[in-house]
């Protein structure tokens, strides 16, 4: 009865259905996890934080760098507070739909459903998407704009005739130019449609009315960023990849090592202020080198002809700027799934009429990528339960902070002033509460944050100290209630 059942599943011509609720589950299921054991807060997440609590949408901000996330992550602390969770809620969301995109994607890359989902699940439980996806950061936005414009550019390549995808392609397009980096794909993607004949013979067939809407679109929506850049010139450097610190040959020498590291040193993981390392398991990282071979040596379709364009040109700027490495995932994910589909091609040239022997390649590479997936997830757990360079980079402060406003609503909070603009945004849930890097004398609760490096108020012993277990049950604030 059950071996029925599973042939009967497995020949149904909504099979694939099936497995694409199986892949949300196991997508929803890695993300939840992930979320649970990354619970903490980096800088960069309070930055952001800050950021898009305090974007004003009456009047034209200072800056517009990532303004789409802003936006999005100033609802979610609208609605959900100034929480771990309210910080970290809009890149989970947009994990979502970067996980389901990228099966959509493969499937109309590739054309083969099998290898789309295999590739897919390996990306959603890799080490560093995981990483991405929970943090309150921008970060996601390097892969959900990528991934946006090839699908809805593929799209268009298959429907020029149609004003609704170009519209749409216009849209992200203008959006997408917000975020760093992306100018180059803008750039690549225009460039790739003057050199590559098919797609110079689909441009001309696209109605000239249909350009004209789309540019006006575009120029609609990318016109905020020109008139900031106009007001804050500096931002142009951000958004072309400069770093904060500068470019130098040794800088840039130190950066290349830094990537390197990142992409090969597959036998320690470990955590650093990039994120976690490695990017990519051995088995992925050979599947990628052989995806990259294959698509050098089969490079006259479009899509072989933009990649092949893209990924160095991806691969120089994140030397440039190791800490947009994350802008790499996407790339790297198509040529492991050109690798899978050259492998299986290969082995099916080797037996074209025998049934058995082309199943049989499935049960091994099932387990293969199967111990992938396990292995990542493990390597995450891992990484974050026990690596120390974790707990000196992220810290549970705001969770530990609230439920002591939510005992003293009237209390002061002595930080520093690197912090001060953090903790002020909690006078939002807590009105009454007080936030400065001086200690005060009024007659009032006084919380001082002890990572703030701020001594504790003279002649007076705190009532209680909260402690974190996540450091070693160090003091993270003294509390004196009289």
């Amino acid at each position: 009865m059950k071996k029925k059942l599973l042939l009967r599943i497995a020949t149904n011509r909504h099979r694939y259905y099936f497995v694409g609720s199986i892949f949300i589950a196991v997508l929803l299921g890695v993300l939840a996890t992930n979320a649970l054991t990354n619970n903490q807060l980096l800088a960069q997440e309070r930055k952001s934080a800050v950021i898009s609590a305090t974007l004003p949408l009456t009047q034209f901000p200072a800056s517009l760098i990532d303004a789409p996330y802003h936006i999005v992550q100033k609802l979610s602390l609208h609605f959900f507070e100034i929480t771990t969770f309210g910080i970290k809620l809009p890149s989970i969301i947009l994990a979502i739909f970067v996980g389901l995109g990228i099966v959509y994607l493969l499937r109309r890359w590739l054309m083969r459903s099998n290898v789309a989902i295999f590739t897919s699940l390996i990306a959603i439980t890799n080490v560093h998407f995981g990483y991405v996806a929970t943090t309150g950061a921008p970060l996601i936005m390097l892969l959900f704009w990528p991934l946006c414009l090839f699908l809805v550019g593929l799209k268009l390549v298959r429907y020029t005739r149609s004003l609704s995808w170009a519209l749409v392609l216009s849209v992200l397009l203008g959006l997408s130019l917000y975020t760093p980096l992306m100018i180059y794909i803008a750039i690549l993607m225009l460039v790739l449609m003057v050199l590559h004949p098919h797609l110079r013979h689909l441009l001309k067939n696209i109605p000239p009315l249909h350009l004209i809407l789309s540019f006006l679109v575009l120029t609609i929506l990318i016109s905020p960023l020109l008139y900031s850049l106009t007001q804050q010139p500096k931002d142009l450097f951000t958004l072309l990849g400069k770093p904060d610190i500068g470019l130098s040959l040794s800088i840039i020498k130190e950066n290349f090592f830094d990537v390197t590291r990142a992409l090969v040193q597959f036998w320690y993981p470990t955590f650093t202020e990039l994120g976690p390392h490695p990017l990519f398991s051995a088995p992925v990282l050979v599947l990628i080198a052989y995806g990259f071979v294959t698509l050098v040596m089969h490079r006259y379709s479009a899509r072989s002809y933009g990649l092949m364009i893209l990924f160095p040109v991806l691969l120089f700027f994140s030397i440039l700027n190791p800490t947009l490495m994350s802008i790499l995932l996407v790339p790297c994910i198509l040529l492991h799934a050109i690798g899978i589909e050259s492998f299986l091609s290969e082995w099916y040239k080797l037996f074209p009429f025998n049934p058995y022997a082309r199943i049989a390649a499935l049960l091994p590479l099932s387990i293969l990528l199967g111990s992938i997936m396990i292995a990542n997830i493990v390597t995450f757990q891992n990484i974050y339960r026990y690596n120390q360079s974790v707990s000196d980079s992220y810290n549970r402060d705001l969770a530990l902070v609230r439920p002591l406003f939510d005992r003293y609503p009237t209390a002061h909070l002595v930080t520093s002033s690197v912090d001060q603009s953090f903790y002020d945004l909690l006078r939002r849930d807590y009105p009454d509460i007080s936030v400065s890097e001086n200690n005060t004398q009024e007659k009032r609760p006084i919380i001082t944050a002890a990572a703030s490096g701020i001594s504790p108020t003279e002649n007076r012993i705190p009532d209680f100290l909260v402690t974190d277990f996540y450091k070693d049950r160090e003091p993270r604030f003294y509390v004196y209630t009289q």
